[in-house]
C-alpha cells in the first residue's frame, strides 16, 4: 500500500469529539483498490469501536482488571496508577476510586486539571508505606509544569515521608522568573493521616493551593522522623514559597510538630475556620526559618519569611509551644482567633519572633524581622499549669529594634488565666504585666484581663464579655462556624448567636470542622451584565477579574454602581462601559478584603469614572524598570498608550499614595522611592487608553 496512516497518535486528543479523527493518505494504485477499501473499512471499524469507549470519568475497582478493563464504570480498571497512566487520559477528566483499600507505590500525577476522588456513597483508602524510602509520598504531584487538579474524598495514609507533596524545578539552577510547580490544587474532604514526616508538603513555586474541610493528624509516624533523621520534623501542613495558598475549615490533631506553617517567602496565605489540637511543637505560623536558596529574591528581596498572611477564625488547643505565631512576617494579619493552653512547653500563647539565616551575600547570620504586625481580637486562655506568657517578643541578640518594625497595631485582645496573666520581651527577660507590658510596648492598649466565659466547644456564653467588643476588621465576614458576623463583632474565633455552634472536636462521621467558610474565586470574568439604576454590585478574585470583552459588554447605567477588588489584576477590555452618573470602582487588594467587609480596601487608591468611559487595555500600557529598584526607576509607555491625560499613581502597600504625576505628553519618567520604606509598591496608570497595575520591589542598597 502506498501512501501513510495515521490514527492511533491521535486518538489520545480526540476522544471527545464527535468523530474519530483518523486520515488515510494513499496515493493512486489501481492494483491496490480492493485492499484499500477493506483496510479503510477496517479503520473506520476500529475507529467506531474505540470512540464508543470515550469519556470523561475513569473508574477504579478493587475487583478491576487493568489488563482486560477499559475503565468504565461496568468494567473499570484496578490500579489508580494504571488509570492515571491510561493513554486516553485528558486534561479534566476524572478518575473515580470505588471502595475498598489501594496500595499506593507512589501514585504520580502529572496531568494538568486531573480529578481524583471516591465514587459517591463509598470511600476509597489509599495506603503507602512509611519504611521503604523509595515511596517518598501516598500521592505525589510529579509535573512541576502541572496546572489544576483535585483530591476528594479520599483517605491517604503513609509515604516515607509525605502524604501529599507538590513538586517545583525551584532548585533546578533556572532564573527565578522560570520557575514552575505544580499549582492549583484543590485537596478537599479528604483524610491525610499516619505519613512518615508532613501529611501535605507543598515546595516552592507551586501556587493557588486550596485545603479545605479535610482531617489531618498523626504525622511523624515512621523512620524519617527519628532524631537520626533530623527528627521530629513532621508538620500537619508544610508550606515554602507558594503563594495564594488557602487552608480553611480544616481539622488538624496529634501532630508531631507544627499544624500549619506558610514560610519562606509565602505571599497571600489564607489560614482561616480550622481546629487545631495537640501539636508536638506550634499551632499556627507565619513564618519560621527557611535557607536562603528557597526565597524568591525578585518579589522578596528582604527575605521575610511571610507576607501578606492572614490567620482568623481558628481555634487553636493544647499546642506545646505557641498557638499562634509570626517569624519574620511582613504585614501579618492574624485576628478573631481562640487560643486554649498553649504555649505550655515553650515560648507562649502569641509568639513574635525573628526569621533567622545564613545569607552568602553578607556571610553571616541574617535575622528577619516582623513588620506592620496586626494582632486583634484574638481570645487567649490558660490554665494554671502553663507557666509561659501570653504575649512574647523575642528580638535577635536582645537587641531593641531588630523586631517588631514599622505600624505594629497589637489591641482589643482577650486574656485570662485564673492566677493572672504576664508577658515577656527578650530585651527585659522579666515577667510583665500587662500594664507594664503596655508602657514598655505600646501595644494592647485596650486589650483586657478576664474570664472569657466560654462553653464546652470554646464558643461565647450569653454573658461573654467579649460579645459585641471587637475592634472593626475589614474582612471580617464570618466566624468559625461559617456563621455572617454581625455588627459590632464579637472577640475570638465564635460570633454568638451567628448560626449552629460546631462541635469541638468534630463528631465521628465529619471530615474536617463540619462549617463552611465561603471561598474567594481565584479569577473571575464579568461580562453580559448590565447595572441598572440604584444597584450597588461588588466582584472580587484572589488572582485577576476580567471585566467585558469583544461582543459581551459590561455596562454601569446612571445612578448604578460597581466595584471590583482582585489580589493581582483587574483588566479591563473592550465593551466595558460606565453612563455619566455611574461609578465604577477598582481596588488591588494585598491583606484579604474583599467584597462585603466592613470598610473599603486600603491597599489601592478607588478609580471612579462618572461619564461615559470605554475602556480599551489589550496588551499592556507600562513598561517599569529595572525591577526590583534601589530608589530610582523608569516607568514607558508603549507607544499606543495615550498619555495626553495620563496619570500614574504609586501606592504603597498599606495603601498611603507616595506620588501621583500627570505625565503630559510624555513616554517615559524616571522616578525615586529614595526615603521611603522599603517593600512591594503599586504602579497605576489611569489614560484615555486604559488601566493597568504594576508592581515594583523598593529594596534601598
Amino acid at each position: 500500500m502506498h501512501g501513510s496512516f495515521y490514527c492511533i497518535r491521535e486518538l489520545k486528543y480526540v476522544f471527545n469529539d464527535l468523530l474519530c479523527n483518523c486520515y488515510l493518505i494513499e496515493q493512486p494504485n489501481p492494483k491496490k483498490q480492493r485492499m484499500k477499501t477493506h483496510f479503510l473499512l477496517m479503520i473506520v471499524i476500529f475507529c467506531l469501536e474505540i470512540q464508543s469507549f470515550a469519556q470523561n470519568s475513569w473508574y477504579v475497582s478493587t475487583t478491576g482488571s487493568n489488563s482486560t478493563g477499559n475503565g468504565s464504570l461496568a468494567n473499570p480498571y484496578a490500579t489508580i496508577q494504571y488509570a492515571l497512566y491510561n493513554w486516553a487520559l485528558q486534561p479534566g477528566d476524572s478518575v473515580i476510586v470505588r471502595g475498598g483499600n489501594y496500595v499506593s507505590d507512589e501514585i504520580r500525577i502529572d496531568m494538568n486539571d486531573i480529578t481524583l476522588k471516591s465514587y459517591p456513597g463509598e470511600w476509597a483508602v489509599i495506603t503507602a508505606s512509611v519504611l521503604d524510602e523509595d515511596i517518598a509520598s501516598c500521592i505525589y504531584y510529579h509535573n512541576v509544569d502541572m496546572v489544576g487538579g483535585t483530591l476528594e474524598r479520599l483517605e491517604i495514609v503513609g509515604g516515607y515521608y509525605y502524604g501529599i507533596k507538590t513538586e517545583s524545578d525551584w532548585n533546578w539552577g533556572n532564573p527565578i522568573p522560570m520557575r514552575h510547580g505544580s499549582s492549583n490544587i484543590t485537596i478537599r474532604n479528604c483524610k491525610i493521616h499516619d505519613t512518615g514526616r508532613d501529611c501535605i508538603k507543598i515546595v516552592p513555586a507551586s501556587d493557588n493551593i486550596v485545603i479545605e474541610n479535610c482531617e489531618i493528624y498523626n504525622s511523624g509516624i515512621g523512620p524519617a522522623n527519628l532524631p537520626i533523621n533530623n527528627g521530629p520534623n513532621a508538620e500537619g501542613i508544610d508550606v515554602v514559597n507558594a503563594d495564594n495558598l488557602v487552608v480553611k475549615n480544616c481539622y488538624l490533631h496529634n501532630l508531631s510538630t507544627t499544624g500549619i506553617y506558610s514560610k519562606g517567602g509565602s505571599i497571600n496565605t489564607l489560614i482561616e475556620g480550622n481546629l487545631v489540637i495537640g501539636t508536638g511543637n506550634m499551632g499556627i505560623l507565619l513564618g519560621f526559618y527557611t535557607d536562603e536558596e528557597w526565597f524568591d529574591t525578585i518579589a522578596n528581596p528582604l527575605f521575610y519569611e511571610n507576607l501578606n498572611g492572614i490567620v482568623r477564625n481558628n481555634i487553636i488547643i493544647n499546642s506545646s509551644g505557641e498557638g499562634l505565631g509570626m517569624y519574620g512576617a511582613y504585614t501579618p494579619a492574624v485576628y478573631n482567633n481562640t487560643v486554649i493552653n498553649c504555649g505550655w512547653g515553650m515560648h507562649g500563647s502569641i509568639f513574635y519572633n525573628t526569621g533567622y539565616m545564613w545569607l552568602n551575600s553578607l556571610n553571616d547570620m541574617y535575622a528577619v524581622p516582623c513588620r506592620d504586625v496586626f494582632v486583634q481580637n484574638n481570645v487567649i486562655v490558660q490554665d494554671d499549669s502553663i507557666t509561659t506568657p501570653v504575649e512574647y517578643i523575642r528580638y535577635y541578640d536582645n537587641i531593641p529594634g531588630t523586631n517588631m518594625l514599622g505600624n505594629c497595631n497589637i489591641n482589643h485582645n482577650r486574656f485570662y488565666r485564673p492566677s493572672g496573666i504576664y508577658f515577656i520581651k527578650s530585651t527585659w527577660w522579666q515577667n510583665l504585666s500587662l500594664g507594664d507590658w503596655r508602657d514598655t510596648t505600646g501595644y494592647d492598649m485596650n486589650s483586657w484581663q478576664g474570664n472569657p466565659l466560654l462553653d464546652i466547644n470554646y464558643h461565647l456564653t450569653a454573658t461573654s464579655p467579649c460579645i459585641n467588643t471587637a475592634y472593626p476588621v475589614s474582612g471580617l465576614v464570618y466566624d468559625y462556624d461559617g456563621g455572617t458576623r454581625t455588627n459590632p463583632t464579637d472577640v475570638g474565633a465564635d460570633e454568638y448567636l451567628a448560626g449552629a455552634i460546631l462541635t469541638i472536636p468534630p463528631p465521628a462521621g465529619v471530615i474536617g470542622t463540619g462549617g463552611y467558610i465561603p471561598t474567594i474565586p481565584a479569577t473571575n470574568s464579568v461580562s453580559n451584565q448590565t447595572v441598572q439604576n440604584g444597584q450597588v454590585k461588588c466582584y472580587n478574585a484572589t488572582q485577576t477579574i476580567t471585566v467585558s470583552g469583544t461582543g459581551a459588554p459590561f455596562i454601569v447605567s446612571a445612578g448604578g454602581s460597581a466595584t471590583f477588588i482582585a489580589g493581582q489584576n483587574i483588566i479591563y477590555l473592550t465593551g466595558t462601559k460606565v453612563d455619566s452618573g455611574g461609578y465604577l470602582l477598582g481596588y488591588i487588594t494585598a491583606n484579604g478584603q474583599y467584597c462585603g467587609f466592613q470598610a473599603a480596601p486600603a491597599m489601592m487608591s478607588a478609580v471612579n469614572w462618572n461619564e461615559e468611559y470605554i475602556i480599551n487595555s489589550g496588551q499592556s500600557l507600562l513598561k517599569v524598570y529595572p525591577n526590583p529598584t534601589s530608589g530610582r526607576f523608569f516607568i514607558e509607555l508603549n507607544g499606543d498608550c495615550k498619555s495626553s491625560k495620563a496619570t500614574i499613581e504609586i501606592i504603597g502597600m498599606r495603601g498611603d499614595k507616595v506620588f501621583s504625576f500627570a505625565l503630559n505628553d510624555e513616554k517615559k519618567r524616571q522616578f525615586s522611592l529614595a526615603g521611603n520604606p522599603a517593600g512591594i509598591y503599586f504602579i497605576r496608570l489611569i489614560s484615555e487608553t486604559g488601566t493597568e497595575t504594576a508592581k515594583i520591589v523598593y529594596s534601598p542598597e
